[in-house]
């Protein structure tokens, strides 16, 4: 090793992440990016309560409030470091903390870090961020997303040969299904996961989906579908829940969401809110964790689509469609 080595040297910083990372995975990576963090900080305990894995902590220890309040500097300080496993991170565990008070903010967090992770190709963290945003999505938002999303993580976490996470990934699962109203594959995913006893621990709400299911098919269905779940081994239940992934994705029946207004995306949905509230495209940044430059671009393209030139007229459009909440030209 050179006599000369610093961790807080750019290059070597993010070349010597990457190797560890290759050879031991993500987690010594990430270590070594916020020893980098700290080496490139004069403060280093001001540097680091604004990183992620402080963060991280404190939400994990039910800290939320103190979690919430590092959040957008802690995502801000991991893009300033330009380490990308860093903000991968830093984006995940910013989901997390809003996971538990706002949820349109946690899944602007992992949609940003769905597309970070993509153009990175950081693959370890692809699952974990798909597979959280799933679940959201099935409580709290669009469960066509959270098919995709699920898709994504079942295959990242079995190709990676992650078998705990890829057991709790599949037992999120039925509980999709069932809010699709894919009863059947519930059920069968359901038996499937009971092979594995610490899909229960780690989804505890499987058992009262047992209840409602074995209640909506009726008690002798339910159970026959269970047994024939419960004969399938991990990799034969990955394989049926990304079938029955892609048949839901491909069916024509209309889900819980109706069509978006104006043809917008559900991230271009979450811009015109921003507009309409009159926030500046920096505040829409911060909100949704992106550059301002792509904040400025959403607009356009919103305006582009939707045929207006100007904010004003965004919002009067935004109200018109019940998008926000207000009396046009109010």
């Amino acid at each position: 090793m050179r006599r000369d080595f610093g961790i807080g040297d750019p290059d070597t910083g993010v070349a010597v992440t990457e190797i560890c990372t290759t050879l031991d995975g993500l987690p010594l990576g990430i270590e070594l990016a916020a020893a980098r963090m700290a080496a490139m900080s004069a403060n280093c305990s001001a540097s680091l309560r604004c990183s992620p894995s402080y963060v991280d902590g404190l939400q994990s220890a039910g800290r939320v409030e103190e979690a919430l309040a590092l959040t957008e500097e802690s995502v801000a300080a991991a893009r300033r470091l330009g380490n990308p496993y860093w903000v991968a991170y830093a984006l995940w565990i910013a989901g997390m903390a809003f996971s538990r008070t706002n949820a349109r903010r946690a899944l602007a967090a992992w949609d940003e870090g769905i597309a970070f992770v993509h153009e990175h190709r950081i693959g370890f963290l692809e699952g974990f961020i798909a597979r959280d945003a799933a679940r959201l999505h099935t409580s709290d938002g669009e469960p066509d997303v959270a098919l995709g999303l699920f898709a994504e993580a079942i295959q990242a976490f079995h190709r990676a040969g992650n078998v705990p996470q890829l057991i709790i990934t599949l037992a999120s699962v039925p509980a999709l299904f069932e809010r699709l109203d894919r009863l059947e594959p519930a059920a069968m995913l359901l038996g499937a996961m009971s092979r594995e006893s610490s899909s229960f621990h780690h989804v505890p709400e499987l058992a009262e989906l047992g209840d409602s299911l074995a209640a909506r098919l009726g008690a002798t269905k339910a159970g026959e579908l269970a047994a024939a779940g419960a004969a399938l081994d991990l990799d034969a239940a990955a394989e049926y829940a990304r079938g029955q992934i892609d048949a839901a994705r491909r069916d024509p029946r209309p889900g819980p969401r109706g069509a978006r207004p104006g043809g917008l995306s559900r991230r271009e949905i979450d811009v015109l809110r921003l507009v309409a509230a009159g926030r500046t495209s920096g505040e829409i940044a911060t909100e949704l964790f992106i550059s301002a430059r792509t904040a400025e671009h959403h607009i356009q393209t919103i305006y582009t689509k939707i045929g207006v030139s100007n904010r004003a007229t965004a919002t009067r459009w935004a109200v018109a469609h019940r998008i926000v909440d207000g009396v046009p030209g109010g």
